[in-house]
């Protein structure tokens, strides 16, 4: 209990921080995350871009209040609203970045295209999705694929994990029209796995 006490927060921070650095070549002045839960990558995306703009929407209110104290505490001047990730009623081309962390695997896959439809609607010509999320099957060999989907999917009451993770969102991704797809693992864990793909310029 002690030695998770004093790891887990700091690999959970780390993870998000190396997502959000992953968009900073994006430049962006405004974003909006989707999913955005108590903040902690929102903190990440305002460390990696202290001059954007950003919004962040969530289901739950309890979650936005949580946020909304933790921007408070750190100075933050975030603007958050609830919403549906597949439903945020911005304004069409709005966005230079749109970010998620640990959001899909909650979804339901047909719900997830849709939050990349709704994501695709929002972002500017040329702006930048980033997705962050746990460990794709298909970087693992069967026994830890095995093992997952027990702890997770069976035992860990994550009922839509298995799909997530035996989905290529890569793919999702180009049938959407997004361009300049990559959906793969970072660190030498290949965790977290990420997805990054643009909106064409034109």
């Amino acid at each position: 209990k002690e030695l998770v006490a004093k790891t887990f927060p700091s690999l959970v921070y780390r993870d998000r921080q190396a997502v959000a650095e992953l968009a900073a070549s994006s430049h962006a002045e405004k974003i909006l995350e989707l999913g955005c839960s108590s903040g902690p990558f929102t903190q990440a995306l305002s460390k990696t871009f202290p001059d954007a703009d950003i919004w962040a929407c969530d289901i739950s209110q309890r979650q936005l209040e949580q946020a909304q104290r933790v921007g408070n505490e750190q100075g933050y001047n975030w603007n958050l609203f609830q919403a549906k990730a597949e439903e945020t009623h911005q304004d069409t081309s709005r966005f230079d970045l749109v970010a998620s962390y640990a959001m899909f695997h909650e979804l339901p896959v047909d719900i997830s295209k849709e939050v990349m439809s709704e994501t695709f609607r929002v972002l500017k010509p040329g702006g930048m999705f980033v997705m962050g999320d746990v460990k794709s099957y298909a970087v693992m060999d069967d026994y830890g694929a095995w093992t997952a989907d027990l702890w997770n999917n069976q035992r860990g009451y994550d009922p839509f994990w298995r799909d997530y993770a035996t989905t290529d969102f890569g793919s999702v991704a180009l049938d959407i029209g997004f361009e300049n797809v990559e959906w793969r693992g970072i660190n030498e864990s290949q965790h977290p796995f990420v997805l990054t793909a643009y909106k064409p310029k034109a």
